[in-house]
């Protein structure tokens, strides 16, 4: 797969989510549909609001939209959009090298033009949600998974676990992927020879966890480690909000 196809392809993702968010700014999507309360909660972060609790959704997300007000000194959603039409374009680019790696040329072409028009993915891209972010960070860990290989170095595994956490911390929905990971890991070389390494992967996953719930302590005392997530599921129609 040359340069000239992945820079195309990444063209390709960009054009067509910058074309969303600009449909998006056009037809006022953001107040009609509404979004989760994660530029609220980056505004306490920041002090813009009275303290409240930040614990309803994973937290990376909001600090990292106050990271992008704190940069645009103002609470900008466009800036924010505008990242996650960034990100978004990016993270379908960190797939395609990662299918080119592990698939046929003509199917990882296949993926690569599917990842850059995905009607989902396009439709996260331009609004305020956490899952450009995530499925961004999620590429990484992929790419770290595949570099690293079955019997990884011991930095190896405890940057994928340390990465690991944050993602957990992004979107909750990984926080129990570990042990399949390290299982699959060990299998494919039906060995325990590797296993006191991955070890360190467990170590490095609760780190961010560990840190969160610390400060949910001193913030709210109580030691709260992750956080679920509220809201309509779009797939299975029904509410995960913990007062349904």
């Amino acid at each position: 797969m040359s340069r000239r196809f992945l820079a195309g392809t990444f063209l390709l993702a960009l054009g067509v989510r910058l074309a969303a968010l600009g449909a998006w700014e056009h037809l006022g999507l953001t107040e009609r549909l509404g979004n989760d309360p994660y530029p609220t909660y980056a505004k306490v972060l920041l002090g813009w609001l009275p303290p409240a609790p930040v614990v309803i959704h994973p937290p990376v997300y909001s600090f990292w939209v106050a990271g992008v007000f704190a940069l645009a000194r103002q609470p900008s959603s466009l800036a924010v959009q505008t990242v996650n039409v960034l990100l978004g374009a990016g993270a379908a680019l960190l797939f395609v090298l990662w299918a080119r790696r592990r698939l046929p040329e003509p199917a990882a072409k296949a993926a690569a033009v599917w990842l850059a028009l995905d009607p989902l993915l396009v439709y996260f891209s331009p609004q305020l949600q956490s899952e450009p972010l995530f499925l961004f960070l999620l590429a990484l860990f992929f790419l770290g998974v595949d570099a690293a290989g079955p019997e990884p170095r011991k930095a190896d595994a405890l940057g994928l676990g340390l990465l690991g956490g944050v993602l957990t911390l992004t979107r909750s929905v990984v926080a129990v992927y570990p042990p399949f990971l390290v299982a699959s890991a060990l299998w494919a070389r039906r060995s325990w020879k590797a296993a006191p390494v991955w070890l360190l992967l467990f170590a490095g996953w609760a780190v961010a966890p560990t840190l969160w719930g610390l400060r949910n302590v001193r913030a709210h005392g109580q030691f709260i480690p992750l956080a679920t997530n509220g809201g309509w599921t779009m797939w299975e129609g029904f509410t995960l909000d913990r007062e349904e």
